[in-house]
């Protein structure tokens, strides 16, 4: 008889199966439900009445006494196998046996929870942000301890029997999901800050990650891969996401058309990681090979095209669970790719509103589901469906302390290391006698001032009704003090009235830690900043082992112009101290500068709780550029005096300087600065000079100038001397001339102030005489003459006017000889003036 390829008979088998088992009823005289099978599966021809089909039952039953089978059978609560045991031995207790036994309560609604894969640890995650790593042994401990021995336990008893171990506060939002490690101490959480983060739970002072990934939507689900080297990742975009633990590398399926529609709502792997199931609220199911991640199945409208809200392997991986808004739950057989059982009953008021899941017990005998509108557990034997009694979920919520707070814990406290901080606790007045106790919780665990454990805390640890309860800190310890601190109100119930957790920090900043660096190398105080005209560069400032992290601002100004502050460009960088409960806080400035930025000022601000005032750290950018203006000096043309030394600059703006080349007539006549020339002749003048100005980074080229030599001779211009010398000389014979023709004899200007006064006059053709005339103010600065009246003698001789004595000496001037200046006298007067 041959086979198919999974060992199950192939389809003639089958059809031979339906066959025997139409002619066995008919033989048995079940005529009706022979006609009705024959056509449901057409079997043709007709199929007479035998006995065949119980005659191979017989013979069967009889092999199996003589020969040995092969597979080993499955052993009771190893888990369901319908292939071979369809009526296993239940190893698990009666479902009515169950019972709710321990309660721990978040802030908010709790959201996730996963046990550890030994079974001895539970993780719960809340919408709180928080998440609560608890031992089972306490919480069954606890759930068996009178309430009247739990309410005298002492401070240090309480907190060795307290359940939770752990608590973690590394989100900013709600936590969706969690998984622990396979192998190690790790457990897992996704929230919808969108971060997935791991924790090493195995150091009890864990607060914080040690390793986080970011991802791009809102965290649903996830799984690690049974080696622990991996984290199957579902979010709201409905492609799964595969991350290697170690290297934090990020894959996708090969195909996109083999991804979801619609956001992820659970995934798993088979136990042997050779498969791995997902579900979304696209409604269908998907199973994927663990090595590839293509697609090799997927189940469509599972739950009739409603959400599906969980998948989870068998332990054997044949089947797979699944859960629906449809309040369904279906058992799927994967070799087949059929539904196998489907288990109803739940949901008797409708559909789902929120994504439930369903899960087998750990032995697999039973299938638990949640009924959300009848707030009840739902139970099915897993192999024949049969419904079980139903659970009460929460019998013991409501139980509460009468007492309550008035006054809750700060959510934030800062103190200064070695300072002095309040929580605050305050509780309601109660009626009645009830007797009450408070106790403080750094973590997880109990504060007990008396212990010498706690020196430096104090609290009102007594039976109140009501009171203050405020926790002092005192000289605080950054290694110690910062963390969480909540208070409990226990009344001996149950559960007890837990506050909301305050944050304590212990505020640290060592100031010889702060420095500016670029590129890792630390810079001087006020020192520069190498950067290159047009390419991005980086300056960083860091503060280590500070706590919280600092306030670090940017400035910037160029030519002592007000500080502009700098917010693109700028990150800021967490990372772990070297000291516990301390970070290195690094901010980086990139900067793309210009030539213009060259010499401009940065400036950094640092605010911090533990400073009075702000710390101001300053660099300058030291900004490397080509030449961009060259300034020959003096401007040209340019004018050089023949026979002296002389000097040309060019001014160059440059980083670092340039070197300048001359050029005359595009020939290099000297390299470096100044052009000089050490004596000024003809061969200087020209028209073509200029200067290139080169460095690292380019050059640039002056404009072309000109420079005029002026010739002298004994310090004085050739052209001065060659007109000076006629000039002189008829200036001399001028100045001569109007010497004797005015000057020589004639007599001063009378005073005008009426009084007479006697004029010489020069006459070449008469002697010389002397007329009395008498001068009155013109009263405009001037005067006028009046000559007195001749007599008629007077007027006869032609000299009329004139009295005898001035006639006398009129002829005797005539009389006397006149002497001229010789022209060479003159000359040589001259000479001895000009120099």
């Amino acid at each position: 008889m041959s086979t198919s390829v999974t060992g199950a008979p192939g389809y003639k088998q089958k059809d031979y199966l339906y066959r025997l088992i139409i002619s066995q009823l008919f033989y048995d005289g079940h005529q009706q439900l022979a006609v009705s099978l024959s056509n449901l599966v057409g079997a043709h021809p007709a199929c007479p009445p035998s006995d065949k089909l119980s005659r191979v039952v017989v013979l069967g039953s009889e092999a199996d006494l003589d020969r040995r089978i092969t597979m080993e059978p499955v052993a009771p609560g190893s888990g369901i196998d319908l292939e071979f045991e369809t009526e296993s031995v239940l190893m698990s207790p009666e479902a009515a046996l169950y019972e709710t036994c321990y309660v721990t309560a978040h802030k908010s609604a709790c959201r996730c929870a996963a046990f550890s894969p030994d079974g001895r640890l539970i993780a719960t995650g809340s919408e709180d942000s928080s998440i609560k790593i608890l031992d089972v042994e306490r919480m069954l401990a606890k759930s068996a301890t009178p309430a009247e021995q739990i309410a005298q336990e002492t401070a240090q008893q309480s907190m060795e029997n307290h359940p939770v171990i752990r608590t973690l506060y590394d989100h900013m939002e709600e936590v969706t999901c969690l998984d622990f490690h396979p192998t190690a101490q790790v457990l897992a959480s996704g929230s919808k800050d969108r971060f997935i983060k791991l924790y090493d739970y195995a150091k009890p002072s864990v607060k914080r990650a040690f390793k986080t990934f970011q991802e791009a939507e809102d965290l649903r689900c996830i799984a690690f891969h049974p080696s622990g080297d991996f984290l199957l990742v579902g979010t709201e975009h409905p492609t799964v996401r595969l991350y290697d633990v170690n290297t934090g590398c990020c894959f996708v399926g090969p195909n996109p058309s083999h991804q979801h529609k619609a956001a992820i709502t659970s995934l798993r792997y088979s136990p042997d990681a050779k498969l791995y199931v997902t579900s979304s609220k696209d409604g269908n199911i998907k199973i994927c090979d663990g090595v590839s991640n293509r697609c090799i199945n997927s189940f469509v409208k599972a739950h009739d095209g409603s959400e599906v809200c969980s998948v989870v392997f068998a332990r054997n991986g044949k089947y797979v669970l699944s859960s629906g808004k449809d309040s369904l739950v279906k058992l799927w057989e994967l070799s087949t790719s059929r539904c196998l059982i489907a288990y109803t009953g739940a949901g008797a008021t409708g559909k789902m509103t929120h994504r439930v899941q369903a899960i087998f017990n750990h032995t697999e005998d039973y299938v638990f589901f949640p009924d959300e509108k009848m707030v009840s557990l739902c139970c099915w034997n897993s192999r024949n469906a049969e419904r079980q009694r139903l659970l009460a979920l929460g019998n013991v919520i409501g139980v509460l302390s009468k007492v309550s707070f008035a006054q809750q814990p700060q959510e934030e406290l800062i103190i200064r290391e070695g300072g002095t901080g309040t929580l605050a606790c305050v509780i309601n007045e109660t009626s009645g006698d009830e007797v009450h106790r408070i106790q403080w919780y750094r973590e997880d665990e109990a504060i007990d001032p008396e212990s010498p454990v706690y020196p430096r805390y104090d609290y009102a640890d007594h039976a109140h009704v009501n009171g203050n309860y405020n926790l002092t800190i005192s000289a605080a310890v950054l290694a110690e003090d910062n963390t969480r601190f909540y208070c409990v109100i226990d009344d001996g119930v149950t559960q007890d009235e837990t506050s909301q957790i305050a944050n304590v920090t212990i505020a640290v900043f060592p100031v010889q830690a702060l420095y500016i660096s670029q590129n890792g190398a630390e810079l001087a105080v006020n020192g520069s900043a190498q950067f290159e005209d047009g390419f991005e560069g980086y300056v960083s400032v860091t503060v280590n082992n500070c706590n919280p992290a600092p306030l670090i601002r940017w400035f910037y100004r160029n030519n002592n112009e007000a500080w502009d502050i700098l917010s693109s460009g700028v990150t800021t960088t967490l990372n772990p101290g070297t000291n516990e409960n301390t970070i290195v806080a690094t901010s980086t400035l990139s900067l793309t500068p210009s030539s213009d930025d060259n010499m401009a000022e940065v400036m950094v601000r640092i605010s911090h709780a533990a400073l009075d005032d702000e710390l101001q750290l300053f660099t300058t950018l030291d900004v490397e550029h080509a030449p961009t203006v060259i300034v020959v000096d003096p401007p040209p043309p340019i004018h050089l005096r023949a026979g002296n030394a002389a000097q040309i600059f060019a001014i160059v703006a440059a980083n670092p300087n340039a070197t300048v080349i001359w050029m005359k007539n595009d020939e290099v006549i000297q390299r470096g600065n100044p052009l000089t020339f050490s004596t000024v002749d003809d061969s200087v003048a020209g028209e073509n000079y200029w200067c290139k100005a080169t460095n690292v980074h380019g050059s640039l080229q002056s404009d072309r100038f000109t420079i005029v030599v002026d010739t002298v001779i004994s310090g004085k211009p050739k052209v001065i001397i060659i007109i000076s010398i006629p000039a002189a000389v008829i200036l001399v014979v001028v100045i001569y001339v109007f010497y004797i023709v005015f000057i020589k004899d004639a007599t001063p200007l009378p005073p005008g102030d009426g009084t007479t006064a006697t004029v010489s006059s020069f006459m070449p053709d008469k002697v010389d005489v002397s007329v009395e005339k008498t001068f009155y103010p013109d009263g405009h600065g001037g005067i006028v003459e009046r000559e007195p009246e001749s007599t008629d003698e007077e007027a006869a001789d032609g000299l009329d006017g004139m009295p005898d004595r001035s006639r006398t000496s009129y002829a005797a001037a005539m009389s006397r000889p006149k002497t001229m200046p010789s022209l060479l006298s003159t000359v040589k007067d001259i000479g001895e003036l000009m120099k």
